[in-house]
């Protein structure tokens, strides 16, 4: 396994960097596939104020992108899928499990703090309980929304209020949560699954 950073532009606009990744494995050939990945933080909306602005940034600071690079790639998502393409099948494809997915990410994220990444930095270890309130807001909003009707104000409150997220953020997920029903559940009922579970 590989990685490196690549940064396109100024150090302060962190919207240019990409981490690339590769996951190789021994194919039984003798060679080694290599699955390759990236993922790009996407620019700010040219139509932000500038406190809209500060308040995603506050919610993305150094520590959360390390927090979600551990979820978004190592040893989250692009690990457990590509250890997962190993084994392809119309079965494995067809009846994939989004809360194992997600959860699998969780688990790895508290996995990483619970081993000391950062040296036990306390603040990473606040960081990582952040996200995990993160998650149980995201499917307490997502039943609330789509069963009991929360409102706009009352879902804002409670993110803003009781989960500790940003403006941007929580108006970002209220959007999310019209869009996407069930799915912002998956990050909490997935990490208290079994497998992760008893993994811990």
């Amino acid at each position: 396994m590989s990685h490196k950073w690549r940064h396109n532009g100024d150090a302060s606009n962190c919207s240019r960097f990409q981490l690339t990744r590769k996951v190789e494995r021994n194919s039984g050939t003798g060679t080694h596939d290599v699955q390759k990945s990236f993922y790009v933080v996407a620019p700010l909306p040219s139509d932000w104020s500038d406190e809209q602005v500060n308040s995603f940034l506050r919610e993305y600071n150094l520590l959360s992108i390390q927090e979600l690079t551990m979820h978004e790639a190592m040893p989250g998502h692009h690990l457990q899928l590509a250890l997962s393409n190993r084994y392809p099948s119309i079965l494995r494809s067809v009846l994939w499990s989004g809360p194992f997915v997600e959860g699998w990410a969780v688990y790895a994220e508290r996995l990483m703090v619970d081993e000391g990444y950062l040296d036990n930095d306390p603040l990473m270890h606040l960081i990582n309980l952040k996200w995990y309130l993160r998650a149980v807001t995201n499917a307490i909003i997502d039943q609330a929304i789509h069963v009991d009707g929360m409102s706009r104000d009352a879902a804002m409150k409670l993110m803003i209020e009781g989960g500790f997220q940003e403006e941007r953020e929580a108006a970002g997920k209220w959007v999310r949560a019209q869009l996407t029903s069930t799915q912002l559940s998956t990050y909490f009922v997935g990490y208290n699954e079994p497998i992760p579970r008893a993994a811990r």
